[in-house]
């Protein structure tokens, strides 16, 4: 490309500096296609210089003067400068997302910063850093990543702190649910305890009952004839019977049967006795006989006649 009109342009990139120069005179620049200059291009300068126009003539107003035609889109020579600054200097220069991570990551590694901290107290000490170099967009540009990761870092950490506050509302609900129920089979032990000591005691107080009817049987009935409404007469006059309680009426009706059952078997054990203690008594002697022996005796009167053969 020929004939490019004077001028400077100045790049800065924190300390990496890029300047290009373009002056009056026959320069070679090798562009790539897609930036070279078209024909209609270089038409529409032509026109351009030949209009009488200042340098504060605003573009479309030098259109509607010369009637020039639409100059072509992308082929300002501005741009072509831009353009071959931009191609020139940036391999040099990392992406913009790249620079923000590497910074971020900077600032990460100072443990002291929190959502308080001041950007001019803290820049001081990162200067040297080629991280904070490599941003492009100056001091203004490093205090909004400043401040985007002081603020992200304090919502973390509200968040961790949630977290945290929610893990130990949750352990200290599982610490009171364990705690309830080990409380409530406690209770359950204790009571199903308790029901198996109700049931132990009234088994001992109806043990109780139990002999001490049998003793008021043996005191009060010694005669095997005595009807049970008759007996139970008897019995009721006794100051035992006021705990027999726990019995029911059949219950002491049985237990008075079994009583004169034992005062029968008794007796005829004693009669018994009474024939084998008697020699003159043999199996051949006639009842009649034996009876005249035998009928002094207590045990043979205490033994009913019908039970006496």
């Amino acid at each position: 490309m020929w004939g490019l009109k004077k001028t400077s342009t100045y790049t800065c990139s924190s300390s990496h500096c890029v300047c290009v120069c373009v002056y009056a005179g026959p320069v070679s620049v090798s562009l790539p296609s897609d930036m070279r200059e078209t024909s209609g291009s270089r038409r529409w300068r032509r026109c351009e210089r030949g209009s009488s126009c200042s340098p504060t003539t605003s573009r479309s107003s030098r259109r509607r003067r010369r009637r020039l035609p639409p100059r072509p889109v992308g082929d300002d020579r501005g741009e072509e400068t831009e353009l071959l600054i931009d191609h020139t200097s940036s391999p040099h220069l990392k992406p913009t997302d790249k620079v923000k991570a590497e910074f971020m990551e900077m600032l990460s590694e100072d443990g002291s910063l929190t959502e308080s901290s001041q950007w001019r107290k803290v820049k001081g000490g990162l200067e040297r850093d080629p991280r904070y170099r490599a941003v492009s967009g100056g001091s203004s540009q490093r205090e909004e990543w400043f401040l985007e990761y002081v603020k992200s870092s304090a919502t973390g950490s509200t968040g961790k702190a949630g977290t945290a506050d929610h893990q130990s509302r949750e352990r200290e609900e599982r610490i009171q649910a364990s705690l309830k129920e080990r409380e409530r089979e406690v209770q359950m032990s204790r009571s199903a305890q308790e029901k198996e000591w109700g049931r132990e005691r009234d088994q001992l107080r109806r043990s109780e009952a139990l002999q001490q009817f049998k003793a008021m049987l043996a005191d009060t009935i010694r005669s095997t004839g005595v009807p049970w409404n008759d007996a139970r007469r008897q019995l009721r006059q006794d100051s035992r019977w006021a705990s027999m309680g726990l019995l029911e009426a059949d219950e002491k009706e049985k237990l008075y049967q079994e009583h004169c059952d034992s005062l029968v078997e008794k007796k005829r054990l004693q009669f018994r006795r009474l024939l084998e203690e008697t020699s003159q008594i043999s199996l051949v002697m006639p009842w009649k006989k034996a009876r005249k022996l035998i009928r002094e005796d207590p045990r043979y009167k205490n033994f009913s006649e019908s039970d006496h053969v």
